[in-house]
């Protein structure tokens, strides 16, 4: 029976751009304000509900998705560390079993009760609020938090006041990647204001505020405006024991370390250059020590140290190197005593490894025998420990405390339905088209038969020097149960081997990393692990552009492509404000060689016609601030008005999002539903069954192998 797409009409839309004739026939689709657009998206998702429901009972995989998801579970994020009159006090993030978000929570010693601070259901009872961040006052007695509502990233900031158990009335609202520092005695805290577009109306962008705790936010003091018109996100780290304030200003490829003083006495800021056009930076803070893990456009990662004097105010402070990366990538570091513990990338998978300053001496702590990513290390100025997350395929995160002698006991260890030992993780190294070698991790049930093809599932970032790590998803643990390979490619454009890995995905490189995603899989069909009519893809954001864009090169390459909130107009995607920001991971159009190289691969431009395309699902935020939604959708009309609408032939669909943002979903139901949904979509593609059962342990059959 024929399924008709709804009507979507075309313009003649035609511009000449350094001479090559530009077709953009959906232009209209951009503004996603238009009541004419919000019909047409209402439309699309009222045809994309009936093809889904013609997936069958997603019940069964939603079952399994619960047992996967729903635990009491501590987030990533760093558990901060502050020391009070009765001992260490330590705030974090907290899940339990049924919470839709995380709580934020304290407690008092390695054995105390956890207490509540802060639940998202008392800000939203729709289960839409999400804790983004938090800042506790030095002494920990009071705790900034910031939240979000339905996915958006703008935050704004609460004050609790945990001595009296009371929420106090400061308010500041609308800030982007928020970041805090406390004043010393906990009277107030300095707070960047960022902004996603260089073209938000409002003049405190690019500065940073201080606010005295029970004033009005017209008080606010500003205390530092970057003096560059560049645009940039201002992040902050703060002494405990002094008022310098560490301040990154990051532009994406490029970031500069400042240190700054602000004297309210005089009203005098002092402020000093440390590290310019870093590629990689990230500072940490002990005692009167600056410790900084940064990669220079000259040199590999280093660790360099810094003392910060607080009463030294009239010269640069002098740089120390202490520590060079050799042939690791060094990650994170975190110091302790008279040691510094660095997170080391060796061929993706991270190690926790302790060097003993002014000395050769080094010792692998945790992660030399298994596929791990190590991550939110954190101190304190008297601690004689860290804290640090441990993040692997088939197991879900887990805080450790490492203590100064390397010996590593567990924080918080969740518990759930999953047998890790019954799955396995091997790294695979295949070459790409021009016979370099790229790594990928292949994810099986353990004892799988691997003479014949199976089911396969690709993903795939590969931009902005961002790492592809080792990490727990019940996505692929249940393709996994089914019988189903998943593959993470480790393309060139990521940070996983360093700078000079990423800068062979840049620019007009970008091209190479698509080659590294059809290369991966062409080794899978010569290996016998897989098979193209068995074969999907996914990807987000830049990995969405990825794998939409290897549709565009080889269709008949893929039966599934499942693209969330991804870039596919390149032609127009500096259109958009913020794409400031990612000029110099892409290029600009309006320069005739990068026009060349992005007409080449933008998807919008390069819909293949003369293969079968695959099914293929654009999964959109509504609320996302980064990458605008019109990319999606004119690729939906575009694919649509090409590919047919026979039932027996390819589907392009659009699934609208109203209540999710860039980074995800608001609520564990909606990330379950996210993932079922994925899941039936491929499942459906590529012409998988599932048996009759209410456990996916049953696995699955492929319609055509039905005797």
């Amino acid at each position: 029976m024929e399924q008709k797409y709804p009507k979507t009409r075309s313009e003649d839309i035609v511009e000449i751009i350094h001479g090559v004739e530009v077709k953009d026939p959906y232009r209209w689709l951009e503004d996603t304000s238009d009541p004419e657009v919000q019909e047409w998206i209402a439309k699309q998702m009222e045809f994309s509900r009936k093809v889904v429901e013609s997936y069958g009972d997603q019940e069964p995989i939603k079952e399994r998705l619960r047992e996967l998801s729903l635990f009491d579970a501590m987030s990533t994020k760093p558990v901060v560390i502050r020391k009070t009159e009765s001992g260490y006090r330590f705030f974090y993030l907290f899940r339990y079993k049924d919470d839709p978000q995380m709580r934020l929570c304290y407690q008092d010693g390695f054995d105390g009760e956890r207490v509540e601070l802060v639940n998202p259901i008392d800000i939203s009872s729709e289960s839409s609020a999400k804790i983004d961040c938090y800042f506790p006052s030095w002494d920990g007695r009071k705790v900034i938090y910031g939240y979000s509502l339905e996915g958006r990233e703008k935050t704004t900031l609460r004050v609790f006041d945990i001595k009296y158990n009371r929420l106090l009335d400061d308010e500041i609202a609308n800030l982007v990647f928020a970041s805090v520092v406390w004043s010393g005695d906990s009277s107030g805290f300095y707070y960047a204001v960022n902004a996603f577009r260089p073209d938000e109306d409002d003049t405190r962008v690019g500065s940073v505020l201080y606010h005295k705790i029970g004033t009005s936010n017209n008080c606010d003091i500003t205390v530092y405006s970057k003096d560059d018109s560049r645009f940039s996100y201002i992040h902050l780290l703060g002494f405990e024991s002094s008022n310098w304030i560490v301040l990154v200003n990051d532009r994406g490829k490029d970031k500069d370390l400042l240190v700054v003083h602000t004297n309210f006495i005089s009203s005098e800021t002092i402020s000093y250059n440390l590290i310019n056009n870093a590629s990689f930076l990230r500072p940490r803070v002990k005692e009167k020590f600056l410790f900084v893990l940064y990669e220079s456009p000259s040199s590999s990662r280093r660790v360099a140290r810094y003392q910060i004097d607080s009463s030294a105010f009239d010269s640069i402070p002098e740089q120390c190197i202490i520590l060079e990366q050799s042939e690791s990538v060094f990650d994170d570091i975190a110091p302790l005593d008279e040691s510094l513990l660095v997170v080391e990338l060796r061929n993706a998978k991270s190690v926790l490894v302790r060097y003993i300053l002014d000395s050769d001496k080094s010792e692998v702590l945790y992660g030399s025998d298994t596929t791990v990513h190590i991550k939110s290390l954190s101190t304190n100025d008297d601690a004689k420990f860290i804290l640090f997350s441990a993040n692997s395929y088939h197991r879900p995160v887990s805080q450790y405390v490492c203590f100064q002698t390397g010996k590593i006991v567990p924080f918080f260890e969740p518990e759930l339905n999953l047998s890790p030992h019954k799955y396995t993780t091997e790294q695979i190294w295949f070459p790409s088209f021009d016979g370099k070698k790229i790594p990928m991790f292949i994810l099986t049930k353990r004892n799988i038969d691997l003479e014949k093809p199976h089911p396969a599932l690709l993903t795939v970032y590969g931009g902005f020097g961002i790492s592809q790590y080792p990490a727990y998803s019940p996505l692929h643990v249940v393709w996994n149960e089914l019988g189903g390979i998943f593959i993470y490619v480790n393309t060139r454009g990521g940070g996983e081997f360093g700078r000079k890995w990423h800068e062979a995905g840049m620019f007009e490189k970008k091209i190479d990393v698509i080659h590294d995603l059809i290369s991966s899989a062409d080794w899978l069909y010569e290996n016998g692990f897989s098979s193209p009519e068995i074969t999907g893809i996914r990807g987000s954001s830049n990995g969405g552009l990825i794998v939409t864009a290897a549709m565009g090169v080889f269709p008949q390459k893929f039966k599934s492509v499942f693209a969330i909130n991804p870039l596919t107009d390149m032609i127009r995607y500096i259109e958009d404000s913020i794409a400031t920001y990612w000029i110099s991971e892409y290029g600009t159009p309006k320069q005739k060689e990068a026009f060349k190289w992005l007409y080449s691969y933008s998807p919008y431009h390069n819909v293949n016609l003369q293969e079968e395309v695959p099914h293929v699902m654009f999964y959109v935020a509504a609320n996302d601030a980064r990458v605008s939604p019109m990319h999606s959708l004119k690729q939906v009309a575009n694919l649509q008005s090409n590919i047919g609408v026979q039932s027996n032939k390819s589907k392009a669909l659009l699934w609208w999002k109203d209540t999710a943002g860039h980074t995800g979903e608001s609520s564990m139901d909606n990330w379950i539903d996210f993932w079922a949904l994925e899941l039936m979509f491929h499942i459906s593609s590529i012409g998988i069954e599932l048996d009759d059962s209410k456990s996916i342990h049953n696995g699955l059959t492929r319609e055509q192998n039905k005797g």
